[in-house]
């Protein structure tokens, strides 16, 4: 952690996930304490599920600090896994097709990381895009299992 003032800030406004909310409520919680991390943009997908997304620069600290943090604990890496969005990436000059009705990135790869938090029952989807070429920092050194 960066700043002690962001943890204590996190800390304060809910006590914890787990204090008796349930559901939608208890994503709710979620949303707010991922939307005061800097480092990434937080939301919730049509399909109800939390996602997190990161820039390949943040992606290692942004990882640490949903990890780390008494009120996430992330600790378990469940899945990686990667997306070629092969002719789909949208451009300036063309933007995505309009028969998707997926996200579509900017960027032609999205590299995705599923993490659990058993102290709290919460999953999450954390992504970074990349194009071809660019390269993703590995998580090892936040997740073995990486």
């Amino acid at each position: 952690m960066t700043s002690g003032a962001t943890h204590d800030t996190m800390h304060d406004t809910t006590h914890g996930m787990d204090s008796g909310a349930s559901g939608p409520a208890k994503e709710m919680i979620l949303l707010k304490k991922l939307a005061q991390l800097p480092e990434g943009q937080a939301r919730r997908t049509s399909m109800g599920e939390i996602e997190m997304r990161f820039s390949p620069p943040q992606l290692i600290h942004g990882l640490q600090r949903l990890k780390r943090h008494p009120d996430l604990q992330f600790r378990q890496l469940m899945d990686i896994c990667a997306v070629d969005y092969l002719g789909h990436e949208a451009t300036a000059a063309q933007p995505a097709p309009p028969k998707l009705t997926m996200h579509v990135p900017e960027k032609r790869f999205e590299i995705v990381y599923h993490l659990l938090s058993l102290a709290f029952n919460q999953r999450i989807r954390v992504k970074t895009s990349v194009a071809l070429g660019e390269s993703v920092p590995t998580a090892t050194s936040v997740y073995k299992s990486a």
